[in-house]
């Protein structure tokens, strides 16, 4: 017998006993369908699989959150110390100064309305003088001939120009010169009438800012939008610190103000807070409002950014495989999400097989957005799996992303 033909003689009998071998192999046993108890422990282990991943998304949001009111409590602290010193009072170059009367502390004190003939002062129109404003003097003996009205306020005696003398009746302007004197709260003071004729009036008064020189400005703003409960600061000009003004955000497209609380009030810097109950509300562009105590106001257009929600949708299939079975398609979540709603991303549990992917993609729709999860592939040699999809989406707190 030849070489070769003892070779071929070897193979053959060898692969005859292969092929019997395997012929002769038992099949692998079957996995047993599910019990109404496996079910069961499957439905809740999604149910505790959804809430940890959605406590964990909000724990995610709630420390961005402190993350960024920290930002802005550095920044405010930074700007703060960058401010320049408060103005001094300081006299204006065209006020006059004018001179009291020797017995002036007597006469203050005693007054004059009580004495006959002698000029005084009942009323005055308005109650109150405003620098660079008129105030009319109504009284009694001022005399034909025009005398003169000194004004005594922080330690010093002005001239008050004088636009009309009668003897019932003086009109005078509170000098343009004395803002800085008089600041940014009334203060109190006294005028002295001093007629051509023997006598003087007196009466004390208050002198406050003139609000048309305070109208505020809103310089800067830190932040790409302002969201309920989180600090928002800017910066400007004529905010005035001595009295805490108010803030105020408008939104549009809800016909809704808030007012926000005062987190730090300075002439030239705010820091404030919407407040943090805002819900059912979108992102949308609104419009703050700054005024101070005068009254004056100013506006600026601004992100309004809402306070976001998570949810997390679980979908669960089960796979139930034959033998060499071909690749599947098979859809886990097919969403139209509403209301700016949208998907942060997805997993599946448990992990499907190297052979199996999932994909899950988003596509514009009209009035929402879709989403579609997909998982594709081929499990040979299983025949009962069941797998869950996660997804995790965001949106506006308030608003239902189904409707």
């Amino acid at each position: 017998m030849s070489w070769a033909r003892t070779v071929a003689l070897a193979f053959l009998a060898s692969f005859g006993t292969w092929g019997r071998s395997w012929a002769a192999a038992p099949p692998p046993p079957k996995k047993a369908p599910p019990t109404r108890e496996d079910l069961a422990a499957e439905k809740a282990k999604v149910a505790q699989t959804v809430q940890r991943l959605k406590q964990q998304a909000l724990a995610a949001q709630e420390q961005e959150l402190t993350r960024l009111n920290r930002a802005a409590e550095s920044t405010l602290t930074s700007l703060r110390a960058k401010l320049p010193p408060p103005a001094q009072s300081r006299l204006g170059p065209t006020v006059k100064l004018g001179q009291l009367p020797p017995n002036w502390r007597v006469l203050a004190a005693r007054g004059t309305r009580d004495i006959p003939n002698l000029p005084r002062i009942e009323r005055l129109d308005p109650t109150a003088g405003v620098v660079g404003k008129e105030l009319t003097l109504h009284g009694s003996h001022f005399g034909a001939a025009q005398g003169g009205v000194n004004l005594h306020i922080a330690d010093l005696t002005v001239v008050c120009p004088v636009t009309k003398w009668e003897d019932a009746k003086i009109v005078i302007t509170i000098p343009d010169g004395l803002e800085g004197v008089v600041g940014e709260l009334p203060k109190d003071a006294r005028l002295w009438v001093n007629p051509p004729t023997p006598g003087i009036a007196t009466t004390a008064l208050q002198v406050g800012p003139n609000p048309a020189h305070y109208y505020p400005t809103i310089s800067r703003v830190y932040g790409p939008a302002i969201v309920p409960g989180q600090l928002y600061v800017f910066e400007g000009f004529n905010f005035l610190q001595a009295k805490e003004g108010a803030v105020e955000f408008r939104l549009p497209s809800q016909g809704a103000t808030y007012t926000c609380s005062i987190h730090q009030w300075l002439d030239r810097l705010l820091s404030v807070k919407l407040p943090g109950n805002i819900q059912g509300v979108p992102a949308e562009k609104g419009v703050l409002t700054v005024r101070n105590h005068l009254g004056m106001e100013t506006t600026r257009p601004v992100t309004f950014q809402p306070l976001m929600d998570v949810e997390v949708l679980a979908a669960s299939k089960r796979l139930d495989f034959n033998r060499g079975k071909g690749r599947e398609q098979i859809v886990l979540h097919d969403l139209r999400l509403q209301n700016t709603w949208s998907v942060v991303d997805a997993e599946s549990d448990p992990v499907p097989p190297t052979a199996w992917d999932l994909r899950w993609e988003t596509r514009p729709a009209r009035g929402g957005s879709d989403c579609r999860c997909v998982l594709s592939g081929s499990a040979p040699g299983i025949e009962y799996v069941t797998i869950t999809c996660y997804v995790r989406i965001t949106g506006p707190k308030g608003m239902d992303y189904r409707r």
